[in-house]
């Protein structure tokens, strides 16, 4: 089922005492979309014959706890933006009266406009005013949410040891954590490099082989942060480790993008093995002569 409220009615079904088996929608489209007459009644008919035949691929449902983290993080990143777009909004109004506002944001990028706002007519000033009253609510909001996740993953251990890897931080963890949610789900660790869309896609047919980029599988939230502390662990951090030490390799043979990106799907790999053996993150030995 393809539905935000698939969770709530397989929980539901399964605590009622029915077998629930929720199945890929993409599969479940693709098979369904090979018929000629698209109604209800066949697309019941197909679900039913696709039942039948066992010829689907279930998917795991995210325990209650999981979608909890989830909607915390997403609620961040949601303010997060509301932010920025009320900031960009106001930077561009000023810019019409050649008011340029320097780089900052938050309560710095408030002062600065209040600072500023008095040399425009009174009916800019006053659409100004209401905005920053709005971007003055959602900051603190922001913050508001920023501190409980901090204190969440601070409180959890599992976060805690994948915040032991440097670049990975309480967002990253609280996002890997509500996205696995069971780690044992996978039988293999690189199996998570699959599942974030962090491996090349593949077209073979034929006389026809070529490999193109990732395939963007799986929570984009996910795979960008990924991404993110890749670049930190590469660019930022000052500690020799041996993930680093293969990164920078790799940046010098093909692109510091296509460096990131790789860095990014051992990080999945590596915290899912983190989780699953209860260790923490090791830097390891530099070789004799560098730096550690």
């Amino acid at each position: 089922m393809r539905s935000s409220i698939a969770p709530a009615l397989s929980q539901n079904l399964k605590s009622a005492g029915f077998p629930v088996v929720c199945i890929d929608a993409r599969h479940a489209h693709g098979t369904l979309k090979a018929q000629r007459l698209k109604t209800d009644r066949n697309d019941a008919r197909g679900l039913a014959q696709i039942a039948r035949t066992g010829w689907y691929k279930q998917v795991h449902v995210k325990s209650d706890q999981s979608q909890a983290l989830r909607i915390l993080v997403f609620g961040r990143k949601q303010l997060v933006k509301m932010r920025l777009d009320i900031e960009n909004h106001i930077r561009g109004v000023l810019k019409t009266f050649g008011i340029k506002i320097v780089a900052g944001c938050g309560k710095a990028f408030s002062s600065e406009v209040e600072k500023s706002v008095m040399q425009t007519p009174s009916l800019v000033e006053e659409t100004i005013t209401g905005l920053l009253v709005a971007h003055k609510g959602v900051l603190s909001q922001e913050e508001n949410l920023d501190r409980k996740c901090k204190k969440i993953a601070k409180e959890d251990h599992v976060c805690q040891r994948l915040m032991t890897v440097p670049g990975v931080g309480a967002q990253t963890a609280l996002t890997f954590r509500s996205e696995v949610d069971d780690p044992s789900r996978f039988k293999k660790s690189r199996e998570l490099g699959v599942y974030v869309g962090l491996t090349p896609r593949k077209y073979s047919s034929g006389q026809v082989d070529r490999q193109g980029g990732i395939s963007k599988c799986g929570s984009h939230a996910m795979r960008n942060l990924l991404f993110e502390a890749a670049v930190t662990l590469l660019t930022r951090t000052r500690k020799w480790s041996k993930l680093k030490a293969w990164g920078v390799r790799l940046a010098k043979r093909a692109s510091f993008k296509t460096a990131a990106t790789a860095v990014a799907r051992k990080l999945a790999v590596l915290m899912h093995r983190m989780w699953v053996d209860d260790t923490n993150f090791v830097y390891g030995s530099a070789p004799v002569g560098q730096l550690a």
